[in-house]
């Protein structure tokens, strides 16, 4: 195999490498609505007593997590930026 060929074998493998980890993450954030859904409206007015601050707390960790990782993936130094967005969708900076 001669150099062009191991460099065209080695980028289809990156490319190969790169869907995987794109199809990866769009699982996992299918994942995580279906978990966000036993948190839905109607799940807490259906069993109001199922919940307490530990759910409180997991939903927090969890979204701390999520602004982290997206944080790393977009490119950003701080998370505050992150927070004023959400900030504004809950229409706290009133």
């Amino acid at each position: 195999m001669d150099k062009a060929e191991r460099q065209n074998a080695n980028r289809q493998k990156m490319l190969a490498e790169l869907r995987r980890a794109r199809n990866d993450i769009a699982a996992l954030a299918d994942w995580m609505e279906l978990q966000l859904g036993h948190y839905g409206d109607e799940e807490i007015a259906d069993c109001p007593e199922s919940f307490n601050w530990g759910s409180v707390g997991t939903l927090k960790e969890v979204r701390s997590q999520l602004m982290d990782a997206l944080r790393f993936f977009a490119g950003f130094e701080t998370t505050e930026e992150l927070q004023n967005s959400l900030d504004e969708l809950n229409g706290d900076n009133e």
